[in-house]
């Protein structure tokens, strides 16, 4: 499935700059609103549109935003975090009760990362791009049950992963991907939110 619409020639990188803006934006909305922006895919606009009446309906929300600026070619990085401490050992319980203290611990990165690398077309038009995305939330303590409630309580995160790549014409926005929270699975009497969301990408030529 292209990614890429033809683009307005006008909206083009010159190859004077080889820099571009890129705009990483993540949305959500109810998953029966999420049907009808997925099967508008195949039009590269359409999705966008159709998100756009359902945020003047407030039927979705935006969740984040992060644009750059960087060269054709150039890999960069952007990393939004909070460090979240879990225990990794425990010494053992004991009969009367005790024990069950921390011996070690490590640091878990939660927030978002956005990994990429564009190239820009040798017509200034489309920009190829390589990117990873990754959303990391903590969703509390672990609620433990049984003898397990001698041990501190562990944190619980909920990890979304977007690894693609595509050819993305500049001045459209572009549908790149979804993703879904995990389900009901029994971790803490989770409910399921019942809500997709959306990474549409927007490139514009940035002069230096």
């Amino acid at each position: 499935m292209p990614l890429a619409a033809t683009p307005d020639k006008k909206a083009g990188a010159t190859p004077e700059s080889s820099q571009v803006c890129i705009e990483y934006s993540f949305y959500s909305c109810p998953r029966k609103d999420a049907l009808e922006i997925v099967s508008a895919w195949p039009e590269i606009e359409t999705p966008w549109n159709k998100l756009q009446a359902l945020l003047r309906d407030k039927n979705a929300r935006c969740e984040h935003v992060s644009s750059v600026v960087t060269k054709s070619g150039q890999r960069m990085v952007v990393e939004e975090m909070q460090a979240i401490p879990f225990a990794t050992s425990y010494s053992p319980v004991l009969a009367d009760g005790s024990g069950g203290k921390p011996l070690g611990y490590e640091l878990r990165n939660t927030g978002i990362t956005i990994e990429l690398e564009p190239v820009i077309s040798p017509d200034g038009l489309t920009v190829d791009i390589n990117h990873i995305t990754q959303i990391v939330t903590p969703r509390g303590p672990l609620e433990f049950t049984g003898s397990a409630t001698h041990f501190p309580s562990a944190p619980v995160v909920e990890t979304r992963r977007m690894t693609t790549s595509g050819e993305f014409a500049i001045g459209k926005q572009v549908l790149v991907g979804t993703c879904n929270p995990p389900p009901a699975n029994g971790v803490n009497n989770r409910a399921n939110d019942d809500r997709t969301w959306f990474l549409f990408v927007h490139i514009q030529p940035n002069a230096p």
